[in-house]
């Protein structure tokens, strides 16, 4: 910007400097001084300022503009930087997590297998306490059998079998007709 106005002061001056010398000699004058070629001179420097006055101006122009793209790629770079920073810290918080996870999942999968089992043992459990809990209570204080209903087999045929009487295994297993078993059932048969 400094040389540029350098220039159009020096033309400015080179302006006056033509002006000022155009009206000092006289025409027809025995003593005037011998026309020269100064005017024409300057003129020309004029004209070569202006040329180089006007390629500068274009020249200026053309690093005006490089420089506006040249500040655009700047900022896309410090954008692109700034993103590649926090994509820097989050690649160092997902490693943080991994080995993280590497510690704490040996332990928790060995939580979660305990707390399998031991749900699978209180399950079981729960099935023995409710079967004990589904028989009758003279069942539970009686020595006896278990005894599967087959095909065929009525009440009268079992008690039989077991040397007792229908009304014993009746009332042992809460039954209130005879007729009430089916194929498959498990009756208590007490001992005595």
């Amino acid at each position: 910007m400094k040389y540029k106005h350098r220039l159009f002061t020096n033309f400015l001056a080179v302006a006056a400097l033509g002006l000022s010398t155009a009206g000092c000699h006289s025409v027809g004058s025995p003593f005037a001084p011998k026309p020269d070629n100064t005017m024409a001179r300057l003129n020309y420097s004029v004209q070569q300022s202006e040329r180089d006055l006007a390629r500068l101006k274009a020249q200026v122009e053309a690093l005006e503009r490089h420089s506006e793209r040249l500040e655009a790629r700047l900022a896309t770079a410090e954008g692109q930087a700034r993103e590649i920073g926090r994509l820097r810290g989050e690649l160092l918080e997902y490693r943080e997590d991994v080995k993280r996870l590497q510690v704490e999942m040996p332990q928790k999968m060995g939580a979660t297998v305990q707390k399998m089992l031991t749900d699978s043992q209180t399950k079981t459990i729960a099935q023995v306490e409710k079967a004990i809990a589904s028989r009758p209570a003279q069942a539970l204080k009686q020595s006896g059998y278990n005894h599967e209903v087959a095909s065929g087999q009525t009440l009268s045929l079992i008690a039989r079998e077991y040397k007792t009487t229908v009304n014993a295994i009746m009332k042992a297993n809460n039954l209130q007709s005879a007729n009430n078993i089916r194929v498959g059932q498990t009756l208590f048969i007490p001992a005595d």
